[in-house]
């Protein structure tokens, strides 16, 4: 069984009327639903940023790793030119 603890919290005039109108619209029936939709909202991003943090991370350092840059214009026009390929192949 879960715990439920009474937590008081000030919030601004736009904020209450957000909360009411989703009281209002009856999306939400309780002032506790909407913070515990807002709450889980909120942590599924952050844990979604941690993740994409710690994968640009791996990226970067993948990057290091695989030596010096190379010439970005070299590379966009080789990029460019297997798209227009590929296109090409594709509509053939």
């Amino acid at each position: 069984m879960s715990h439920h603890k009474v937590v008081a919290i000030d919030v601004s005039s736009e904020m209450e009327d957000i909360l009411r109108a989703a009281l209002d619209s009856g999306e939400y029936s309780s002032v506790s639903d909407v913070f515990k939709a807002a709450l889980s909202d909120w942590h599924s991003r952050r844990s979604g940023h941690e993740l994409i943090d710690r994968e640009i991370g791996e990226l970067w350092d993948a990057g290091i790793a695989g030596g010096p840059a190379g010439d970005g214009e070299q590379a966009f026009s080789r990029t460019r030119a297997e798209l227009v390929a590929r296109l090409a192949t594709s509509r053939s």
